[in-house]
């Protein structure tokens, strides 16, 4: 083997070595990174998604998956989440039966009502109003189309009557529906009230 091929045998060596040890951290760290779009891609591949059957074990591990990534999205991923596949969310809630539904939203709602009724309750008139005006905004926004102002239409009125009933009283006698409904701007509360505290 000729001196000057040496440097370069190193090099892909070195390099074979790097790249196996970034797909073993990859692989192994999967399970902790979530996108919108891999979110997505999990409800979708759901056994039962398409009107399949599975075992309980098997959908209670594969809910479970769900649950975990959708719970390390940030609330600007939710919300790109829900802007890419209204129809995808959807489609996976209606699948779940009534307490696979109940599980979904206590886990991934559950918080966020948590933080926002501890936040209501530590801030000042004025910004709580300040706060669900700006909300009640974002609720509209970015809505283009009959049908998407019908649903921003029914969305007001659902957050109007949190509001008006009290968060913590509205909460106890809210549906599973009506939770994941109101998700969107509980988790823009939420937000809203970790801006305000910092």
């Amino acid at each position: 083997m000729k001196p000057h091929h040496k440097p370069w045998i190193l090099v892909l060596s070195s390099l074979a070595i790097i790249w196996s040890g970034v797909a073993v951290v990859l692989h192994v760290t999967d399970d902790k990174i979530s996108n919108p779009q891999k979110t997505l891609e999990m409800m979708r591949a759901s056994p039962w998604f398409n009107g399949s059957t599975a075992s309980s074990s098997a959908r209670d591990e594969h809910l479970s998956k769900v649950i975990a990534n959708v719970n390390m999205l940030d609330f600007p991923q939710r919300t790109e989440m829900r802007d890419e596949g209204p129809e995808t969310i959807k489609k996976f809630f209606d699948s779940l039966t009534k307490e696979e539904q109940k599980r979904y939203v206590d886990l991934t709602v559950q918080k966020a009502f948590d933080a926002v009724i501890k936040g209501f309750k530590a801030m000042g008139e004025d910004e709580r109003k300040r706060t669900i005006t700006l909300v009640r905004r974002n609720i509209r926004a970015n809505r283009n189309g009959d049908e998407a102002q019908k649903r921003a239409d029914e969305d007001q009125k659902l957050f109007d009557e949190f509001i008006d009933i009290g968060i913590e009283d509205f909460f106890k006698n809210a549906s599973t529906e009506e939770k994941m409904k109101l998700a969107p701007a509980i988790e823009d509360m939420q937000t809203r009230i970790r801006g305000v505290g910092r």
